[in-house]
């Protein structure tokens, strides 16, 4: 491997690109276009259509090369992946520990990267919140900003979340991508997003403790099991908790960022370019909002605006499932009630 490369500077992509840390053409190329052995390899994987189409889509990516099983590593191998190519280019260096980051063997500057972005030790191990750069779109960063992040191999469709074949542009990677546009909502891109199975049990059937963790969040047995008046930590994205209260609810609930902001929160936190980000800005113009509305001060009560489950027409049920509502929670049915069914049945 080259062991010297000047990558912790603003400029052209070839600045960054030395030895097998080359970009990977085939993986910025529509699934429908992929040859069958690649879609083999794709699925072994574990990539769906819309998940390889949305780089970040597909929770595989959270592993570096090494952390795959090995009948990953030849399936990432037959796409032409090596470790310093996947560890840079699908995982950002997201897996390593952080004094890792400043003694790579091929590139010993990704710390430097990553502090550029705002990352100290103490939030790389969510013992503090993010930095601001994790919120902002590609547009938004600063210079240093920026450029930590290509060094990281990001760049302004993967860090803004584009989908190949639709507006994604992959020419820093000297690859022309052709129009293969796929219909994908949230669900069928992020395909790590899990039902909260916990969320619909019953307050009486919860275990004392678990009761107790949840009072500190508003939780009672009313704003428990009555879906149709949650406290005021239900209308939060994940992001805005506090490190203690998102590992807190992640041990007695069981939710990460996706499931909570789809089926919790289902993104009413979200700016309207975050919405974007994870396709579900369409799903909300299909139920009548558009940014001027989303991003207004006038709180509007789209439920109540638009009716029942019932009363909606196909399209908007499509578009409520998309953000993770179902007929019970767009209703506010009671957990208790004899009728309900839960999200996740």
């Amino acid at each position: 491997f080259v062991q010297a490369c000047n990558f912790f500077q603003p400029g052209p992509i070839q600045t960054w690109i030395c030895g097998d840390m080359l970009c990977v053409p085939n993986r910025y190329i529509p699934y429908s276009l992929l040859t069958d052995d690649q879609k083999s390899s794709v699925g072994r994987l574990g990539y769906t259509e819309c998940s390889w189409n949305v780089p970040g889509g597909n929770p595989i990516e959270l592993n570096y090369f090494y952390g795959l099983y090995q009948r990953e590593i030849f399936a990432a191998r037959s796409l032409e992946f090596s470790y310093p190519s996947w560890d840079c280019w699908v995982n950002h260096y997201a897996a390593y520990e952080w004094e890792e980051l400043f003694d790579l063997t091929y590139f010993d500057e990704v710390g430097s990267c990553m502090v550029a972005l705002g990352w100290s030790e103490e939030s790389w191990n969510e013992e503090a919140n993010g930095p601001e750069s994790s919120f902002k779109s590609w547009a938004d960063l600063t210079d240093d900003e920026r450029a930590g992040a290509e060094c990281i191999c990001y760049t302004e469709s993967t860090w803004d979340v584009k989908q190949i074949g639709v507006d994604f542009d992959a020419s820093f990677c000297e690859t022309d991508i052709p129009s293969a546009p796929v219909e994908c909502d949230a669900k069928d891109i992020f395909t790590s997003i899990e039902c909260v199975d916990s969320r619909y049990r019953e307050w009486s059937g919860l275990l004392g403790i678990t009761k107790t963790m949840l009072s500190a969040f508003g939780y009672n047995e009313s704003s428990w099991d009555d879906l149709s008046a949650p406290p005021a930590i239900e209308q939060l994205a994940f992001s805005s908790l506090d490190i203690e209260d998102q590992k807190t609810l992640t041990t007695v609930l069981g939710v990460n960022e996706k499931s909570w902001d789809c089926y919790i929160s289902h993104f009413a936190e979200y700016s309207w370019v975050d919405l974007g980000k994870v396709y579900v800005d369409d799903c909300y113009t299909t139920l009548g909002y558009n940014e001027a509305m989303w991003e207004g001060d006038v709180e509007i009560d789209f439920i109540a605006t638009l009716g029942t489950w019932d009363e909606l027409g196909a399209d908007e049920k499509a578009a409520a499932e998309c953000v993770c509502y179902t007929k019970s929670t767009w209703d506010g049915d009671s957990i208790t009630s004899a009728d309900f069914v839960s999200p996740c049945a």
